[in-house]
């Protein structure tokens, strides 16, 4: 085995006749230096292996050794690993439990997140694709779609068991930060289904936040102060709502705060996030949504006239006047019916018509904004990855992927994403020692210092030969 390493290494040196340009040598570079850690990487598992079979359980015995092929983030490797039978004769793989693989385990972690991640971003084929064309170690689309759907779901199990905590064993939250208002904006993204009994799915999605603030010192730019997404595919406004609560209540201070504004179009489900929180507040009508029914209604100037009222605060006028429309005799039917509609519906949530602003009673010495996040947030944080054309989702799937873009919108994903994949192992300071020693005895490294004599030639003191030297010798570092 050995020898095979120093060969692989020899590989990377030795450049092809066909190869003829820089991204020519990068290519057979990243092939070849591939090869060679997937050498390096089955020798070094099985040496753990073997470090372990001297450490093996007293009653422990050894029935065969088994191999399995697992993709990792530097290609397919073999591991060679001894099946035992333990004391109560049941099979057991030491060098498995010891690395924190479970026994029918083929993807790394390492490149279990690595897929997550890009699919979180571009549809299941295309990561395939894509990694194909980069040269990296990739699967199949369809282990991408089950490994992302796994963790989307482990993602929603966490947060409906945040919720029963808070919601039905009544346990509190860590304290957030100070806040007077606290905003909670929502809208929803209809999706295309599959393989379900309805054509459409509608993804719910809120933004909490507790104002503005600079984009940077001095900026005239602002962003929203403590931003915090959550989403998924929850029937019930009222569980949604207090699933946000649970799980990002505490970001921005909700549980603490003494008003609330949220926003939103006329959706229902919307309308009981006061109701659920318990919190005195304003609902307010999202200003991007009346003001693009008003373009529909009306033509350009007229709507531009109400809604210019409308932000003035002359709400009773701007419905009078729409009624007083309604009444003209040379109104085409069809258009008297859209306005008819907008203005029942309009005249039916009067006060939510209202800005936040002229209805509060809000702290001094802040910069107070129109609110509208949640539009752009939608767009921004689920209809770019599932809404292009031809796409479709079944229920799972989508509460899935939505819950996973609301943790990349939080810029948790990455962090989230370890902690689901990495197990810590079980192998002792002691063992790792053995392995080491084993490779110094193993003269691999003299072997390969002969084999490259730029080790020891005068450009041995350059930073890309100490780096080639710590592949050459990385065991001091497991020791």
């Amino acid at each position: 085995m050995s020898e095979e390493l120093v060969e692989k290494l020899n590989a990377l040196f030795t450049v092809p006749p066909e190869v003829r340009s820089f991204k020519g040598l990068e290519q057979h570079l990243r092939e070849k230096g591939r090869e060679f850690l997937q050498c390096v990487f089955e020798l070094l598992l099985r040496w753990l292996d073997e470090a372990l079979y001297e450490e093996h359980p007293p009653g422990w015995t050894v029935q065969d050794c088994k191999g399995k092929q697992m993709d990792t983030v530097v290609g397919q490797v073999e591991l060679h690993r001894r099946r035992y039978r333990d004391e109560m004769g049941e099979p057991r793989y030491l060098l498995d439990e010891a690395l924190g693989l479970s026994k029918r385990q083929r993807l790394s972690p390492g490149l279990i997140e690595e897929i997550v991640t890009q699919a979180v971003e571009k549809p299941f084929r295309e990561v395939e694709r894509q990694r194909r064309a980069q040269g990296l170690p990739s699967v199949s689309h369809v282990s991408v779609h089950r490994w992302t759907r796994r963790m989307g779901e482990r993602r929603g199990q966490e947060e409906a068991a945040q919720r029963e905590a808070v919601f039905g064993r009544g346990e509190l939250p860590p304290p957030g930060p100070a806040s007077r208002v606290v905003f909670a904006e929502g809208d929803g993204l209809v999706v295309h289904a599959q393989r379900e009994a309805e054509d459409h799915l509608e993804i719910k999605l809120a933004v909490l936040h507790r104002g503005w603030e600079p984009r940077y010192a001095g900026s005239r730019e602002w962003r929203l102060k403590d931003r915090r997404v959550h989403a998924g595919v929850v029937e019930a406004g009222e569980t949604f709502w207090e699933e946000v609560m649970a799980t990002q209540g505490h970001r921005v201070g909700l549980w603490e705060a003494e008003q609330l504004v949220v926003n939103g179009d006329g959706a229902a489900w919307i309308d009981g996030a006061l109701e659920v929180w318990g919190k005195a507040g304003h609902r307010q009508l999202d200003p991007f949504h009346v003001r693009r029914d008003l373009q529909r209604a009306y033509p350009e100037e007229e709507a531009r006239r109400l809604w210019a009222a409308l932000r003035r605060g002359e709400v009773e006028a701007v419905l009078d006047t729409m009624e007083a429309d309604l009444r003209r005799a040379d109104l085409p039917e069809a258009t008297r019916r859209v306005r008819e509609g907008l203005w029942r519906f309009l005249s039916s949530r009067k006060e939510q018509l209202r800005d936040y602003r002229r209805v509060l009673s809000l702290p001094a010495g802040e910069v107070w904004r129109g609110v509208g996040a949640a539009e752009a947030s939608v767009d921004k944080h689920l209809a770019v990855r599932m809404k292009k054309q031809g796409m479709s989702w079944t229920r799972r799937g989508a509460d899935a992927m939505a819950r996973l873009r609301a943790l990349r919108a939080n810029g948790e994903l990455g962090e989230w994403l370890a902690r689901q994949v990495e197990r810590p192992w079980s192998l002792k300071p002691a063992t790792l020692a053995k392995v080491a020693a084993r490779a110094r005895r193993s003269g691999l490294g003299e072997w390969l210092l002969k084999r490259v004599p730029a080790l020891q030639g005068p450009h041995a003191g350059r930073p890309w030969v100490k780096q080639l030297r710590r592949l050459i010798d990385p065991y001091p570092t497991l020791a």
